[in-house]
């Protein structure tokens, strides 16, 4: 069974498009007793890139994120990305290249 969750356009100044994470979930065959869904097996994140006209202009995974539960915005070409290392605020940077 797979899952599907989008997270929110943010358009970019820069290189005037829209910037979008998705995560896929994928699960297990494994259900505790009472749980609603099974298991998280693996958790695959993407970046979408959309032009003005929200038609799909890339599309590509990123490994380095696996939590499909993420903060981002864009600033000066880059999708800045919220991350929690240990207890205090930083950020991973994805740079677009052509």
């Amino acid at each position: 069974m797979e899952q599907v969750r989008f997270g929110p356009p943010v358009w970019d100044k820069t290189t005037k498009r829209y910037l979008r994470l998705s995560a896929k979930r994928i699960f297990s065959d494994i259900r505790e007793e009472g749980a609603f869904l099974p298991e998280i097996k693996e958790v695959v994140v993407y970046l979408s890139v959309f032009d003005e006209a929200f038609n799909l202009i890339a599309e590509t995974a990123i490994p380095e994120l696996s939590t499909d539960y993420v903060k981002y915005f864009s600033k000066n070409g880059k999708l800045w990305v919220f991350q929690n290392v240990d207890d205090e605020m930083g950020f991973i940077r994805l740079d677009m290249s052509e």
